[in-house]
């Protein structure tokens, strides 16, 4: 209620009776006419409390729908920001997946090519290469260095090696033993009559036959047509165990009738089934001795990694303690006294 409403109720006289006079000019007014005026009055006061409202409403309304618009532009914003991002990573794990799938089907047309290329048939000395070089390698690691060991070429006739066996320094030959080394995929009776044949021609003591296909019937050693067929891991043992047997024919100076029949009985002794026992026992106790190196090696060098990343990590302490060292002196420090 306003102050000139107010105003015209309160009493003016001195018994405390109320005269109702016009709120705004002061004058007197019959009950009638105050009462009709304070309508009015009051009419007026809740029309502008109203607009007041309304127009306060209408402002918060433009507020509410201001924001609502930026509101939605922000999101509108990040929404198409989002949908760049998506698109973006998409292509790259489509591009991803593309040049994974090039790489595998490259490394499979490379696997197909490979297999077709083994599935070709191949030359019998292209076959047996492989088995030449790692009987040779087993060879001379097994044989003293004074013995030689000659690998006869391609198109050669003969053995495919040919070991001579010396004695003494500067060294006197004192036998040979001769070495075929075949990778077939079936067995024939004539690999054994042709090294026989060999081994007469090159006047050898001993033939053996490196095989990694036997006759029926026969496992890993066997003596066939006065020759040693073995598998490729017995080889080296044999070799020695021959060799031997020639150096001691040469020291006890034995007759040609006597070294025939000692060769006799020791190929009698090499196809029984003691000196097989035997042999495998010196190869598994070789595939062991190989087996401890490797674990060796492969110890060493996980401590020599170990050894050069603490040395790393050495220099960067060292490296940094030098730098503290030189910041407290004054080296590089601006703060530091002239």
């Amino acid at each position: 209620m306003s102050a000139a409403v107010a105003k015209g109720r309160e009493p003016n006289n001195s018994n405390g009776s109320a005269e109702m006079r016009c709120p705004t000019c002061g004058s007197p007014l019959s009950r009638p006419a105050f009462e009709a005026i304070m309508a009015r009055l009051d009419s007026e006061e809740k029309a502008r409390v109203e607009k007041v409202q309304r127009e306060a409403q209408k402002a918060a309304e433009k507020q509410v729908r201001a924001l609502r618009a930026s509101q939605e532009e922000i999101i509108s914003q990040r929404v198409a920001s989002a949908r760049e991002t998506l698109a973006k990573e998409a292509t790259e794990i489509i591009n991803a997946e593309k040049v994974k799938a090039f790489e595998e089907t490259s490394r499979l047309k490379q696997q197909l090519a490979d297999m077709q290329r083994r599935l070709q048939p191949k030359p019998a000395h292209l076959i047996g290469e492989p088995a030449e070089i790692s009987l040779h390698k087993a060879l001379v690691a097994a044989l003293p260095p004074e013995d030689k060991i000659k690998r006869v070429g391609r198109g050669v006739k003969g053995a495919d090696f040919i070991i001579t066996v010396m004695h003494g320094n500067p060294g006197v030959p004192t036998g040979k033993i001769i070495i075929d080394s075949k990778a077939h995929a079936r067995w024939s009776n004539k690999f054994a009559l042709k090294l026989k044949s060999d081994q007469r021609e090159a006047g050898a003591s001993f033939g053996i036959l490196s095989s990694t296909v036997m006759p029926a019937g026969c496992a890993e050693l066997h003596v066939q047509d006065g020759v040693i067929i073995a598998n490729p891991l017995r080889v080296p043992a044999l070799v020695l165990l021959l060799r031997q047997q020639i150096l001691d024919s040469h020291r006890l100076a034995l007759t040609t009738a006597d070294r025939d029949e000692k060769a006799d009985r020791l190929l009698s002794y090499i196809g029984s089934r003691e000196c097989a026992d035997l042999l495998d026992k010196v190869v598994k106790l070789t595939r062991d001795m190989a087996d401890l190196d490797a674990k060796e090696a492969s110890s060493h060098e996980a401590v020599w990694r170990r050894r050069a990343d603490l040395i790393r990590g050495l220099q960067a302490v060292n490296a940094e303690f030098l730098a503290e060292i030189n910041r407290i002196i004054g080296g590089n420090d601006p703060e530091a006294s002239p």
